[in-house]
């Protein structure tokens, strides 16, 4: 059975349920305890991450070319996580570690392949879901730095 988290969330916008199905069924479920890593900053990542239960937050972690540790977000269930890295396959330009006990789901670039190869329309929906939800957390972060901008006189 699909959790309801899962269903709603943005990357299962306006998808019949069938086909929140079959794409749950490609991915695995994790559990995860509090201070885990789940995705590491600059690491490979091919697996697109939805928050189940409990919260993540996402950080750039403290480095000697770095002043101190970032805090990005803090997202709970139905957050997807891992997107950038997913779709470009370039390293990840964050970490995610989670805030307490948790479970999120799991799907791999691969597994997502195979669900979409038959079906075009599956394919261009869950392509523009992801990327609706990028141009959200864009516009997110544009918002973010215009607070701190200085203003024009």
């Amino acid at each position: 059975m699909v959790p309801e988290t899962f269903s709603r969330c943005a990357l299962m916008k306006e998808l019949p349920p069938d086909d929140v199905a079959r794409i749950y069924e490609a991915g695995a479920v994790r559990t995860f305890g509090a201070g885990e890593t789940l995705i590491a900053e600059g690491q490979i990542n091919t697996t697109l991450f939805v928050v189940l239960r409990g919260e993540v937050e996402v950080c750039l972690p403290d480095r000697d070319d770095r002043f101190s540790a970032v805090k990005l977000a803090r997202l709970g269930p139905g957050s997807c996580v891992g997107e950038y890295s997913f779709i470009d396959r370039r390293p990840t330009s964050a970490s995610v570690v989670s805030c307490a006990n948790g479970e999120v789901f799991l799907l791999s670039n691969d597994a997502l392949s195979r669900v979409l190869a038959s079906d075009t329309a599956l394919e261009r929906t869950i392509y523009r879901n992801l990327l609706v939800l990028m141009i959200d957390r864009l516009r997110e972060d544009n918002a973010a730095l215009e607070m701190i901008r200085p203003r024009r006189k």
